[in-house]
């Protein structure tokens, strides 16, 4: 069955009755599904043409068995097989049915093709999506459809060819069919493998998406890619070059091979893999055992155990050792007398029984008592090397239990120390920690003890690793619940142990290892369960005596659940350590890692461990090559500070340069994602220009000012974001940088070798202090109001910040305010702008003091109806804005010289502002006085009553005062019987809410009134769009008849225009629809009114509201 896709376009972007994928097609019930049985799938994959017309294929097997099936489930029915096709055009999908004409038979039965074809070539990246069913009919009534087994084939012509490409295919329609690549990169010329197996195409960036290239290795002694763009990398901090060929187009990367890898990790139920052990065999084989399970803890767990031939660079699929009834957890590896010795320990079943958890209670109330007896508790397994391959005899049982497994003693014999008791209801207790041998490891006795059940007054002692070193004495190292390492050592065969202590602080809490390299370096590698949660090592040059600082191994994990580390040597100094880490935070599998390492130079050794937790005294070094410069680490305050100070000629030969331990930190926090560096610094010497070089490729250096103004880092000081232009000296400020939008923008920062460049590199001709680094996440980074340089001079005055204070002071220049306006800067301006489109209501808020004397401030405010000349006294006397000192709320002609005070200026009350050619921004102002302001920010609107109208003729009078809580504006008119005379107008502020309510539609005017005097009728005069009276003149009564108007009286009854009387409130309510747009223009706003007689009438809560 074919069809053209031009055709199938068409269909389903017409067709709104098409089927959509999955959803409408008549599904099979379970009891159905259950008793038609046989193949009946489609083939994985499509093909594609290779000549025209060009088109891709889907292939569907229908066995046999199939068929018999579904006539003796449904005898005397029809049935018509067929494919539903899915494509997605232009952010539309839509599917259609095609039912199957032709079938060809085949040894297990038959199959059908569907044909796409005539595909234009700019739809050669378009994928399709088939689906292939059987539809039961009963005569022309469908009984029940049934899906082929591995339904949802999706393709594109261009991926299809690209795998044949990949496979070796030659021909050139393949490569027509890919050129359409909108995006076909590796993103950077270089990039980073981690060790063993990987996939290419997580590297490479390919548009559209599932399309294969073919790649090569220009060094197969560094690192091998097979057709899938699997790649095996080999060599540890080798650099490869890495070629991939799409058709014609083609993208290369050096990559460099990391020291981290990944053993085994898979996305099913059972992907937990945790607490693992390692061993070499012989040669370069390596074992490396583990329990594989669903979470942390549950009762599937069981022991599995994976092979590397080539000294940990691959591995092996895993395969299972030890899988009892019962959970089988921690797996420890020996290789003894050419023997593999694998131990573990099992839980009961109370444990899961107790869970909570009903799948854990069904499956473990189903093993018996008999089952549980025999499988519980420590055991272990010998396996023997036949023909190269291993064969585990049956499960013996333990003395005791230890996570990394036994040891092998000075004389030859097994060694085992563990926990000396176990405990069927709590599983493993915290009694003692004791020492057994085996000759034969057959038959066990205990020696010694080691540990006493409440030593060192801790809490449980649990999980002991043990070695014995090459001049005979045995150390064994254990870990506390409560947190901390502590060992103990023998040298008299360990019959007894001494010269106990604790070796590392507390926070560390998983359970050490113990190895001793052929140069006599002893290491102990251990989890570190606290930020930045990563695997670490202390080492010892004199049998233990002493030991180093930290080393930390990996860049880190996501949270606590990982560790158990088991280190053993490669050779050429070289240590390969095996564990286990989570995949993400949001998942509850696991992979087992591991990672290749050395140990460093010019280690720390003393006593006990040196754990340096503090970033800010190791964070940056000096460049050997800086010159005139100076980087020195002091305590100021209780907290460590970095003092840097340059009087170098240039900022080239001034650098400093994070330490490897910093960057190890930001590698680690970028892996983690959500991150964020933040640090405080202040210049002690002149403010200068900070110069960062980052050593990512192709990117040139870039200066704190552009990172700021990028918004990649963020500036702060009282609560305020500010530009580089406010800093000060001797000023603190807070620095944040988001690491994920860092490596975003500008790429990771990595260490270059050439020039021993260490990730990233500052410098500044000046002194500058640092104190505070830590990471934190990027969501904690506080939400700060950007400090915004209101104005700026236009006439004859002086606007200046202190950026030490951050105040800005304006003073006027001349004897009139006309010639000492000042005027917003284009960023508020722009501010201004953007707030004001916002449906919610916003205030700019500064706050202002007078040092001169309290004299008005005059505005001219540019609107798109003309120009506005308020006074701070009358934008306040109209509740535009409000001032206030704490709690209270003053007037103008309340305002004291010398004292702060908050302003808030309603913005959609005070208007739309605009630009008046290119001179004049938005708002300008003045005042004969000097007046200083900071704090500039736009926030919610606090509570402001509205002062709804405005005089326009002059015999009327309006005041506004405030009476318990409710402003109370109080009209005044003279004139007896003349409207004209008597007008007054909506407020500019009024005006804007009525414009922004009528938009939003569904909504009514209303206001409180009432008359003290004559009740007199009401004329309106409705501004037209030309800002003359052509809207209408209706009157007030007029508008109460024929219902634009709803008068309530204060008990929520409606009454006419003449059952009013004067002395009592009503509410008018203006159904806005009817009453229609408002317009304004020469000063006019919204509409005008008056009354006829002379009289005095009253106002209060005007507000915009829902219609009922």
């Amino acid at each position: 069955m074919k069809k053209k896709f031009c055709l199938i376009i068409a269909l389903c972007m017409a067709m709104s009755v098409c089927l959509g994928f999955g959803l409408t097609l008549t599904k099979a019930n379970a009891a159905e599904t259950n008793t038609v049985s046989g193949l009946f799938r489609m083939k994985d994959g499509a093909s594609v043409r290779i000549g025209e017309p060009y088109g891709i294929r889907f292939t569907t097997e229908v066995g046999a068995d199939y068929t018999a099936s579904l006539e003796s489930v449904h005898s005397g029915k029809t049935f018509k097989f067929g494919t539903q096709l899915k494509i997605t055009v232009d952010g539309v999908t839509k599917g259609m049915n095609i039912e199957a004409e032709k079938f060809v038979d085949t040894t297990e039965g038959r199959l059908y093709n569907t044909v796409v074809t005539d595909i234009p070539e700019e739809f050669f990246n378009t994928f399709v999506t088939a689906a292939s069913y059987v539809k039961v009919y009963d005569g022309e009534t469908l009984v029940t459809t049934y899906y082929a087994d591995n339904n949802g084939q999706t393709r594109s012509a261009a991926q299809v060819a690209s795998r044949a490409l990949a496979d070796g295919k030659t021909d050139a329609v393949l490569s027509e069919y890919v050129k359409n690549a909108e995006e076909f990169s590796f993103g950077g010329a270089t990039g980073t493998l981690m060790l063993g197996k990987s996939d290419l195409n997580d590297y490479l960036t390919v548009n559209p998406s599932k399309i294969t290239p073919v790649y090569k290795s220009r060094d197969e002694t560094v690192a091998t890619v097979d057709k899938d763009g699997i790649i095996t990398a080999k060599k540890t901090g080798e650099q490869v070059l890495i070629t991939a060929t799409l058709g014609t187009k083609s993208a290369s990367c050096t990559f460099t091979v990391g020291n981290e890898g990944v053993i085994y990790q898979n996305e099913e139920k059972l992907g937990y893999c945790g607490w693992p052990s390692v061993a070499r065999i012989y040669d370069d084989k390596l074992i490396s055992v583990w329990s594989l399970r669903q979470t942390h803890q549950d009762p599937y767990g069981k022991v599995v155990c994976a092979i590397s031939e080539d000294n940990g660079v691959t591995w092996g699929e895993p395969f299972t050792i030890i899988d009892t009834v019962l959970d089988d957890r921690d797996a420890g590896v020996i290789f003894w007398n050419n023997k593999v010795i694998v131990s573990t320990v099992s839980v009961s079943k109370h444990i899961y029984l107790n869970s909570g958890n009903q799948e854990w209670i069904d499956y473990t109330n189903a093993i018996t008592d008999e089952q549980e007896a025999e499988a519980l508790g420590c055991k272990y397994v010998i396996g023997e090397l036949v023909n190269g391959e291993l064969t585990f005899g049956e499960i013996k049982k333990a003395p005791a239990f230890t996570p990394h497994g036994m040891i092998k003693l000075a004389n030859g014999d097994l060694g085992y120390v563990g926990y000396d008791g176990y405990d069927r209801e709590n599983g493993i207790t915290n009694s003692k920690i004791a020492f057994y041998s085996s000759a034969d490891g057959e038959t066990w006795s205990k020696v010694s003890e080691v540990f006493g059940a409440n030593e060192f007054l801790v809490d449980k002692l649990n999980e002991p690793n043990a070695i014995v070193l090459k001049n005979g004495k045995m150390i064994v190292a254990v870990r506390s619940e409560s947190g901390g390492i502590y060992i103990a050592e023998s040298i008299n065969g360990s019959v007894t142990f001494s010269n106990k202590r604790a070796l590392l602080p507390a926070a560390i809490s998983t359970p050490p290892h113990l190895m001793q390299m052929t140069d006599g370096t002893l290491v102990l590698s251990y989890g570190y369960r606290s930020e930045p949660f990563n695997i670490r090592a202390i080492v010892s040059k004199d049998n233990g005596e002493s030991w180093s600082n930290e080393i930390e191994l990996t860049s880190g994990g996501v949270d606590w659940d990982f560790g158990y580390p088991a280190t053993i040597e490669r050779g050429n100094g070289e240590l390969l350590t095996v564990y286990y880490q989570k995949l993400s935070a949001d998942k509850k599998n696991t992979a087992l890692k591991e990672v290749i390492w050395t140990i460093p130079e010019n280690l720390t050794y003393g006593d006990k461990a040196v754990v340096t937790n503090d970033i800010t005294s190791a964070a940056f070094a000096l460049r050997a090559d800086a010159k005139a410069t100076t980087l020195t680490v002091g305590e100021e305050g209780g907290e460590n500070v970095i003092t840097y100070a340059s009087t170098a000629s240039g900022v080239w030969d001034a650098r400093a340069q994070f330490s490897g331990k910093m960057l190890d930190l930001v590698t680690a926090n970028r892996q983690l994602g959500g991150k964020a560096l933040t640090l405080d610094f202040k210049y002690e010497g002149d403010v200068s220009t900070l110069q960062f070089w980052y050593y990512t490729p192709g990117v040139a250096a870039k200066t704190l000012k552009e990172l700021i103004d990028n918004k990649i880092a963020t500036l702060a000081r009282d609560g305020y974001s500010i530009g580089w232009e406010r800093v000060s000296k001797g000023v603190w400020y807070t620095l944040y940088v988001d690491l994920d939008k860092f490596a975003t923008t500008y790429g990771e920062i990595v260490y270059t070798a050439s020039g021993n460049n260490c990730g990233l590199q500052a410098a500044t001709i000046s002194t500058l202090k640092v104190k505070g680094i830590e990471f934190i996440s990027a969501a904690d980074i506080p939400a700060l109001t950007e400090a915004i340089d209101a104005f700026q001079k236009f006439q004859n005055c002086t606007v200046t910040t202190d950026a030490a204070t951050g105040v800005t002071t304006y003073t006027a220049g001349a004897g009139n305010e006309w010639d000492s306006r000042a005027q917003f800067t284009t960023a508020m301006f722009n501010k201004c702008v953007e707030y004001y489109a916002l449906t919610e209501d916003y205030s700019v808020s500064m706050e202002f003091r007078y040092t001169g004397d309290v004299k008005n401030m005059q505005f001219w405010v540019y609107t798109p109806s003309g120009t506005l000349t308020p006074t701070l006294e009358s934008l306040v006397n109209d509740c535009t804005a409000i001032i206030k000192k704490g709690e209270n709320q003053y007037r103008f002609d309340q305002l004291v010289k010398g004292e702060w005070y908050t302003v808030y200026v309603d913005i959609h009350r005070f208007g739309e502002i605009v630009k008046n050619g290119t001179n004049n921004i938005g708002v300008q102002v003045a005042s004969l006085s000097t007046i200083e302001y900071k704090m500039v920010k736009f926030v919610p609107s606090p509570e402001m009553p509205m002062f709804p109208f405005k005089a326009v003729s002059s015999s009327v009078t309006l005041t506004t005062e405030l009476n318990n809580g409710d402003a109370i504006t109080t009209y005044t008119n003279t004139k007896d019987k003349d409207h004209w005379e008597s007008r007054i107008q909506l407020t500019p502020a009024a005006y804007g809410e009525y414009v922004r309510n009528y938009a939003a539609g569904n909504k009514v005017m209303a206001f409180d009134f009432k008359y003290e005097g004559t009740v007199s009728e009401i004329q309106f005069w409705k501004m037209g769009g030309d800002g003359g009276y052509s809207g209408g003149t209706p009157t007030f009564s007029g508008l109460i008849s024929d219902g634009t108007i709803t008068l309530y009286k204060a008990d929520g009854t409606t009454c006419s225009f003449s059952d009013m009387v004067a002395g009592e409130w009503y509410t008018a309510k203006f159904d806005m629809a009817k009453f229609g747009a408002l317009n304004a223009g020469s000063g006019n706003y919204g509409f005008h009114m008056g009354c006829s007689n002379a009289t005095t009438m009253q106002f209060k809560n005007f507000k915009f509201e829902d219609k009922n």
